[in-house]
């Protein structure tokens, strides 16, 4: 054959070739989730029988290329159920996958914030809390969060009670209502307790060092409460015997509006010795929440508008000084307002104001200490997302927070009720902060990768000191990575900060504790952690484990004097590190068993305990839906038991305690399609403990039944 035959058959042998062989095309679509609808992010998608896979990224989206149509795709993930289909189409198949667990598609989706505030990074270790959603309905806001493992009550007790995340407590916890700072003069931290839990929706408790995502003050985690929406009218009221408790909430919504209003009231309660606990107090709060714009209404924007008064009057502590010494606050005002707007791609700004007003009391041998404090808190954050590649995404911000006018009027009275003396150890104080952040979150195949960084600048002023002013940046890297067989490993590494408060640098005078001297001259606190987890989502079974260390310089410690006073100095250093686990074992339908605990140890430099630091603790719950069964699927309950290990190495400013077996119980009956009976029993096993190892700190009350009965039309 000639060579110009050649030319001619080969060409024709070729095109042939190319006419038999399958069509090569690109296969792209997205997984989103069956039971919410929102996409599913790190999902598996393979060509079944090949080594061709890729993996989903943010918007649930996958692009498969040069592969045959149709094509057998498998899609995965360690929390759902795999599914098997054929795609004929180039583009647009949709796939939907099923939970293996409500549980898991709760742990997936919850933390996505719009536009009440960001998501928080994959590689952080965070929890979601549904205080509205449960048969043991929380009487305070820390009866809320004390069972996420690493957290723990904190302080003396009563309505201000606090808590700790991970040994870290007081102004190294920050505390959020939907994005805005809590902030107050209490040397033992704040716990929103202005809040009835009847207002509270979803709380999200972020465990580790957080303040380059969170900004100052965010060492030990973060605890972000997001306000309840009501869909339609609901009424509810209740009684409980700890402290003759009573409350009564109202709460109407149609989409956009909801609004919201609680009244709760206590007597003193009793530990179950007998003794009588300062606790009493009496609440009245209130929620308007308006949402407006947005997808739904065919809108590039969505609009938030937030406004939550409380009144909180005649609030006792209990502690140990009881009742030599007594220590009232009469009075507690908040005003919280917010204007938020949200856009379609995910940028955002919001401006906020917050003014309160808080009276202490105390009161010895006849003689009566009134401090005044009030103050103005400011915020706005201005948030801009960019989708730099279908992979990698960023976020870059600027943050101002602010508190001006802050006021500390302290008066003495003697015994006859005359006027002895006044001071203003805070006089008309204040505190600017700004802050400029960005992250990077790249979905690489098979992981999720995250960083950032932080610049903060803060400067606090108060007559009579010299002006303070404070710079650090912050930083963090992390890693979340499926793996076979329903694992996953998250990792984070990141730098903390807080700058001392303008009490424990300028506030001399009395507190709820008695006698404080301020220290104008303490550093910034900063932090290296690092923290490691493993989860396995089974089919029924759910098990997360947490190791954890934090490394904090220049810590500051609240140490007491030979005088009886306290001040604030800052140690050389400070190390934290402990275990915590929990999950959830699904037993059959509507049958769960959630477990959970942690260990934690921390001690400075020279070996000695740090304060702070809960005991060890493990707990389990056995919840039982409505829709189990049980009386026609309308009863549940559930039985949760704890066991707490002592305290025998207390740090400065405690003591040593015992350990504890507590069981608490509570059961929800649907009496209609719109009625609801509730009971609740605490410290079934009426045990005497102390629930912190704080010098100050007494008996919890003894054991307590709670009825409520809740309307919903």
């Amino acid at each position: 054959m000639t060579l110009r035959c050649w030319n001619l058959v080969l060409p024709i042998c070729l095109l042939a070739v190319f006419l038999a062989a399958p069509a090569l095309a690109d296969v792209s679509g997205r997984v989103i989730s069956g039971t919410s609808g929102l996409p599913v992010e790190q999902a598996r998608v393979g060509v079944v029988g090949e080594e061709v896979h890729g993996f989903t990224d943010g918007q649930g989206r996958f692009v498969l290329r040069g592969v045959e149509s149709p094509v057998d795709l498998v899609v995965s993930h360690p929390r759902y159920r795999p599914e098997t289909l054929t795609v004929s189409d180039a583009e647009g198949a949709v796939v939907s996958l099923t939970p293996k667990q409500e549980i898991f598609e709760v742990i997936n989706v919850s933390a996505s914030r719009s536009p009440a505030g960001q998501a928080t990074p994959p590689t952080l270790a965070a929890s979601i809390v549904q205080p509205n959603d449960q048969a043991l309905a929380p009487a305070t806001l820390t009866d809320t969060v004390r069972n996420v493992a690493g957290v723990a009550e904190n302080g003396q007790g009563g309505l201000f009670q606090v808590y700790s995340i991970r040994g870290i407590s007081r102004q190294r916890v920050l505390t959020l209502v939907s994005g805005m700072q809590i902030s107050g003069e209490r040397r033992a931290g704040v716990a929103t307790s202005f809040v009835d839990p009847l207002l509270a929706g979803d709380v999200e408790v972020v465990r580790g060092p957080a303040s380059t995502w969170y900004g100052s003050g965010a060492l030990g985690g973060v605890v972000e409460l997001f306000p309840r929406r009501y869909e339609r009218l609901h009424v509810e009221t209740g009684y409980s015997t700890v402290g003759d408790e009573r409350f009564a909430g109202l709460g109407w919504g149609d989409g956009a509006w909801s609004v919201s209003l609680a009244h709760r009231e206590s007597d003193d309660a009793e530990t179950p010795d007998g003794e009588r606990l300062f606790s009493r107090y009496e609440r009245t709060s209130a929620l308007v929440h308006r949402v407006w714009g947005g997808a739904e209404e065919g809108k590039s924007r969505e609009w938030e508008l937030l406004l939550l008064p409380s009144l909180t009057t005649d609030v006792g502590k209990p502690n140990r000084d009881f009742p030599q010494r007594t220590t009232l606050y009469p009075r507690e005002e908040h005003l919280m307002a917010k204007l938020g707007v949200t856009t379609a791609g995910g940028s955002r700004a919001y401006l906020w104001a917050h003014p309160q007003t808080l009276t202490t009391e105390g009161r010895e041998a006849g003689e009566l200490e009134r401090v005044e404090n009030e103050s103005l808190d400011l915020g706005l954050d201005l948030q801009h997302a960019l989708d730099l590649t279908p992979s990698l995404s960023a976020r870059l911000g600027a943050e101002y927070y602010g508190r001006h006018g802050v006021t500390a009027f302290e008066q003495d009275f003697d015994a006859a009720g005359q006027r002895t003396g006044t001071r203003r150890s805070l006089n008309d104080a204040s505190l600017d902060e700004a802050a400029g952040y960005g992250s990077l979150l790249w979905r690489v195949p098979g992981a999720t990768l995250s960083a950032g960084g932080r610049y903060t600048w803060q400067g606090q002023e108060n007559a009579g000191f010299d002006d303070v002013d404070d710079t650090a940046w912050s930083g963090f890297v992390g890693a979340a990575v499926p793996l076979p067989w329903g694992l996953q490993i998250t990792g984070n590494v990141g730098t903390g900060l807080r700058f001392p408060s303008l009490s424990e640098r300028f506030f001399t005078g009395t507190t709820g504790r008695g006698d404080v001297i301020a220290n104008p001259n303490l550093d910034p606190e900063r932090s290296v952690s690092a923290d490691l987890g493993l989860s396995w989502f089974g089919t029924t079974l759910y098990v997360a484990g947490h190791a954890f260390r934090n490394d904090i310089d220049d810590y500051i410690e609240r140490i007491r004097l030979a005088s009886g006073a306290r001040t604030f100095v800052n140690l050389t250093s400070g190390t934290l590190e402990g275990v915590e686990i929990e999950g959830t074992w699904q037993l059959a339908d509507g049958w769960s068993l959630s477990f959970g605990g942690h260990s934690i140890d921390g001690e400075d430099e020279a070996g000695r305990p740090l304060s702070d630091v809960p005991p060890d603790r493990v707990d389990a719950t056995l919840s039982v839906t409505p829709r189990a069964g049980l009386a026609d699927g309308r009863l549940g309950f559930q039985v949760r038991a704890e066991a707490r290990d002592g305290v025998d190495d207390p740090g400065s400013g405690e003591v040593a305690i015992d350990g504890a077996f507590l069981v608490e119980a509570g059961a929800t009956w649907q009496l209609t399609d719109d009625l609801d009976l509730s009971l609740r029993g605490t410290n079934l096993t009426d045990e005497t403990y102390l629930p912190t190892a704080d010098d100050l700190a007494v008996p919890a009350p003894g054991r307590g039944v709670g009825i409520s009965l809740a309307w919903t039309r």
